[in-house]
């Protein structure tokens, strides 16, 4: 395709003054109707801080301590309370002195009005303004921050944690792909200078790099597109959001509100008339027949943008992987365009956690990697132990899950603990996560303590992320340093649908190998502020703990 670009100096002038705009706001008006910024800390920093006699203000109030350090901008900071009975004795012997710290709380109305009311208004006054000014003297040519009524199935909100703007250093996937969306809302435009629309396109990257924010925001560029005043509106004007199973995750959109998603099945059934301009596929990797899948999904849409990650096929009836989707492409002469996102931007993997992982599982690293993740890695000598420390997470407000390999029967009844694991301070006994697609979204949210005594597994795993989790590493895969590479043991393994795919396709011993180092793979990268594992292969746990580096 030949390049055509948009103008850009007024989108980057609207950006300037909204950002202008903002930092006014926080800085002159915001800091005075608001109570001062609290910072929270661990108690080691605070015992820390303590001992070099940095701390100058202390008020103990329930169960927070809060406290004012010496400097001349004095900064506030929050810790949880623990069982110190020398605490009052070194506070006196660091010159603490004991006061209020905290203020009187601003009125939550207010607060509510002025931290999240205000600056919408704002945005939505200067974007609208700007809009019109732009569209005027360019013939409507940036899109406008309209919502109306539609038939358009979009996803707008991001659950992962980061912004289109984060995914950094794939800034050539972003600006084609959103060409690509321009070009099917407008081909006349691109038609006059000979330029071809492609019929699909291809973005892959490990967890963290935001393919399902690239793939959120073409919707809603498309989307915006479509209801821009005085633009000749497309004859159908539709878009889907479309996941290839995932039960779990199908639940969990659904519920929260910010997706309607729609399964892949259901899209392409012959049956069903609906023709569509643009469909994102989630979770491309569990497409089951990829060229009867993909044959009739080009018959129904215009523009196919598929998200996928080779690493996260799990069964050996998964087709979704990369080299499929390019022989599919070929054999059909359908043009696709192929985008490859690496930089991980999700909270807590800055750095290289992926890669670590990627590294340990599959390039077979034994030297120790040196770490630039913030993410926390902890290993547990006691199930119990941890136990009580993910459910000391949950009380203090985290989103924490259990996960483990299935290796153990499932009685689709969460009264049944299935999971039973003997240690030295007692029996560990939990049940699966609930099996009805209805309770999963509850159990995902997890308010309750309850569900975090359900253990979930690979298949209530993909697509979904956490604060915190514990993994329980099996004797399904070790480490044998013998021949340094990892052994595959299946004989505890539960999973019928994953041992019927084997039997059927009898692939190699690499190729399982494989299928279970991509099912530990999804476990550890579910979360984005801390992985606990427990190991039940002593050699196995210190070859892991070497290479991550904890």
């Amino acid at each position: 395709m030949k390049e055509v670009k948009q103008p850009k100096k007024p989108l980057i002038f609207y950006y300037i003054m909204v950002l202008l705009v903002m930092w006014l706001l926080n800085t002159l008006l915001f800091p005075k109707l608001m109570k001062r910024q609290i910072e929270n800390v661990d108690y080691g920093t605070f015992l820390n801080m303590v001992a070099e006699k940095q701390v100058g203000i202390v008020q103990i109030e329930g169960e927070y301590i809060y406290f004012v350090d010496k400097q001349e901008e004095p900064g506030y900071y929050r810790t949880t309370t623990f069982d110190d009975p020398e605490l009052v004795e070194r506070l006196i012997q660091s010159e603490c002195t004991f006061g209020r710290v905290v203020q009187e709380e601003m009125s939550p109305i207010l607060r509510f009005i002025l931290s999240w009311i205000l600056p919408i208004v704002i945005f939505i006054f200067l974007g609208q303004w700007l809009s019109s000014k732009l569209m005027s003297k360019m013939g409507g040519g940036i899109p406008s921050m309209q919502f109306g009524k539609s038939n358009a199935k979009i996803y707008v909100e991001s659950t992962t944690g980061i912004k289109f703007n984060d995914v950094a250093g794939e800034d050539e996937a972003k600006e084609v792909l959103t060409e690509i969306v321009d070009f099917l809302h407008n081909p006349q435009k691109y038609q006059e200078i000979g330029a071809s629309m492609p019929k699909g396109a291809l973005l892959v990257g490990p967890p963290g790099t935001g393919k399902t924010i690239v793939g959120e925001h073409i919707l809603y560029t498309y989307y915006n597109l479509c209801r821009q005043p005085g633009r000749k509106k497309s004859p159908m004007c539709r878009c889907a959001f479309a996941l290839a199973r995932s039960r779990t995750l199908f639940a969990v959109l659904d519920e929260s509100g910010g997706v309607s998603p729609v399964y892949l099945e259901n899209l392409i059934d012959p049956k069903r008339e609906e023709r569509w301009d643009l469909v994102v596929v989630d979770e491309a990797h569990r497409i089951g027949d990829i060229n009867g899948t993909m044959k009739k999904l080009f018959q129904k849409a215009r523009l196919v943008v598929v998200l996928q990650d080779d690493h996260q096929r799990i069964m050996m009836s998964e087709e979704g992987t990369l080299e499929n989707f390019r022989r599919y492409a070929e054999d059909s002469g359908i043009s696709f365009s192929t985008f490859s996102l690496a930089s991980q931007k999700r909270s807590g993997y800055l750095g290289s956690y992926v890669s670590d992982v990627d590294q340990l599982l599959y390039g077979r690293r034994e030297q120790t990697i040196r770490q630039t993740s913030v993410l926390e890695l902890r290993c547990w000598d006691d199930l119990n132990d941890l136990d009580r420390h993910l459910h000391q997470l949950l009380a203090v407000g985290h989103h924490v899950k259990w996960y483990a390999p299935f290796c153990w029967k499932w009685s689709f009844d969460t009264k049944i603990k299935d999971i039973h694991i003997r240690q030295a301070s007692g029996n560990f006994e939990k049940p699966w996560n609930p099996f009805p697609k209805e309770m999963q979204y509850n159990w995902y949210v997890g308010k309750k303590e309850e569900y975090l005594d359900q253990v979930g597994c690979i298949y209530t795993a993909q697509g979904l992320e956490f604060d915190d989790i514990g993994v329980i590493w099996w004797d399904d895969l070790r480490w044998d340093e013998n021949i340094h590479d990892w052994r595959v043991d299946l004989s505890s393994s539960c999973d019928k649908q994953f041992m019927a795919a084997i039997r059927n396709s009898r692939p190699s011993e690499r190729e399982i190998v494989e299928l279970v180092l991509n099912t530990y793979r999804v476990m550890l990268t579910r979360a984005k502020g801390s992985v606990h594992i427990w190991f039940r292969d002593w050699k196995t746990r210190e070859h892991v703990r070497k290479v991550m580096g904890f």
